[in-house]
């Protein structure tokens, strides 16, 4: 069959249904009876009376279901809508579906291997019978999720995004949203009311932490272990506690002490010790902490010590901390069973065993 040429403008010929165009696509006006790939620019519908068989497209299909068939086969493919009325064989594809074609039957062992390369193996086997059949078997895969709250102190949901990170990004590498690209380094977005859930989540070790103000330091970061044949949930930590920060310089004799390991911990003993990142270009210590009081300790050398006690509250800080010479303290307590009674000498007392002392910064008295 001869097919003419396109008008110009790429119209179509007085009297002709398909033309060729300048690039070798043929356009189409009506009816026409053709093999081959076919793609539609534009509203197109496509006719076609399937029985055992398999049609892989995409587009709007119309299945003639007039005559009594055993099977109007399966239907495999991306819609944006149906129309028509027809009978399937099976459901329209949707995410995670997967379509085998002339497989020998038999035993076979599933295994998924995800976009980077991950591979589960599934316990449960996947049977291919002798006579093909439409039904659609489910295949469970276990996996984690991750849900939470994005508020801080008073309830109020928080602009930014949690980042889902594996062992091997970085928070830079989180720049995909995780509805989209399914997998770490992504980012994970809340509703309006900052609620959020993701999953599945591949097994393996991650962490999850949100960095509103982008300093390079999170607020909240949580570690997680997804274990492969195992459903897991987590919920992220909140609300998202209110933070400063504070940068430092840590002096011995008035010279800047660089590039040392410096951890920082909360007083009253709750939370975990935050590491301080030394920036070699600014020859400074920065570190982002939660309010509260902390206590910054380091012993430089067997003499030098830095002990500091740091009220950290709103606004950011900047600080210089020195190291001091420092002395092993040692000596008795005593004490006296009457309360009023008055004694020159302490060895009139009475010595106290196994207690702690506690002496507050700057209040150590030397009397000779």
């Amino acid at each position: 069959m001869e097919v003419p040429a396109c008008d110009i403008n790429s119209t179509m010929p007085e009297n002709e249904s398909l033309c060729l165009l300048e690039d070798d696509d043929y356009l189409l006006e009506g009816t026409v009876n053709a093999t081959g790939r076919f793609t539609s620019n534009g509203s197109s519908t496509y006719v076609s009376r399937l029985s055992h068989a398999t049609l892989v497209g995409s587009g709007e299909f119309t299945v003639d279901a007039s005559e009594d068939l055993d099977s109007y086969g399966t239907i495999n493919g991306t819609f944006s809508s149906a129309s028509g009325e027809g009978i399937f064989g099976g459901p329209m594809v949707h995410p995670g579906t997967f379509h085998i074609v002339d497989a020998v039957p038999g035993d076979y062992d599933v295994t998924v291997i995800f976009e980077d390369g991950t591979r589960i193996g599934l316990d449960e086997g996947f049977t291919i019978p002798i006579v093909g059949t439409p039904e659609v078997r489910t295949i469970d895969i276990a996996g984690g999720s991750i849900s939470g709250t994005l508020v801080d102190a008073t309830g109020e949901p928080l602009e930014g995004a949690v980042m889902l990170l594996d062992n091997a990004s970085e928070p830079a590498d989180a720049v995909a949203d995780c509805a989209e690209s399914g997998t770490a380094p992504c980012t994970i977005t809340p509703d309006e009311n900052g609620d959020f859930e993701f999953g599945p989540i591949i097994p393996g070790n991650y962490t999850a932490q949100v960095d509103l103000d982008g300093d390079g330091f999170a607020e909240v970061s949580a570690e997680y272990f997804f274990e492969e044949g195992e459903d897991s949930s987590v919920t992220f930590p909140a609300p998202v506690p209110d933070t400063s920060d504070l940068t430092f310089r840590l002096l011995e004799d008035g010279q800047n002490v660089p590039d040392l390991n410096v951890t920082l911990r909360l007083k009253n003993g709750t939370g975990q010790p935050v590491s301080a990142i030394f920036d070699n270009n600014s020859g400074e210590y920065m570190v982002e902490l939660v309010h509260g009081t902390w206590i910054l300790n380091y012993t430089l050398t067997e003499e030098l010590q830095l002990w500091e006690q740091i009220e950290v509250g709103e606004g950011d800080m900047d600080a210089d901390y020195e190291f001091r010479v420092s002395r092993l303290v040692v000596g008795s307590v005593y004490y006296e069973e009457n309360i009023s009674a008055e004694f020159p000498e302490p060895d009139e007392g009475k010595i106290l065993d196994y207690i702690q002392v506690r002496v507050p910064l700057g209040q150590l008295q030397h009397r000779r």
